[in-house]
């Protein structure tokens, strides 16, 4: 009888997820087919990046460049957890990229 050394568990892949629009086009996309793991990875990282900048402005107020830098922060985040919650609800079954 064969024993398997590791659990072999199929990766989980992204759905495609578009982000910063204007008016209805959107400039941004999370890519279909991407790991799970790395896209929630980035959106860590975008959040942590939104967190800094905030607390770097806090004591002399957010001018229109540090907000809007939050804000794609913030949407690039977004996006990025959306296309990664259907293949983590479903597997790659009804989410994750085809």
């Amino acid at each position: 009888m064969n024993t398997p050394t590791e659990l072999e568990v199929p990766s989980l892949l992204t759905n495609s997820s578009e982000f910063h629009t204007v008016g209805n086009r959107s400039f941004f996309s999370v890519s279909a087919g991407m790991p799970v793991a790395d896209a929630l990875h980035e959106a860590s990282c975008f959040l942590a990046a939104g967190d800094a900048m905030l607390t770097k402005t806090m004591d002399s107020g957010l001018g229109v460049d540090e907000v809007f830098g939050i804000r794609l922060l913030m949407a690039a985040a977004k996006a990025l957890v959306d296309s990664s919650t259907a293949p983590i609800q479903f597997g790659n079954r009804q989410g994750g990229a085809k």
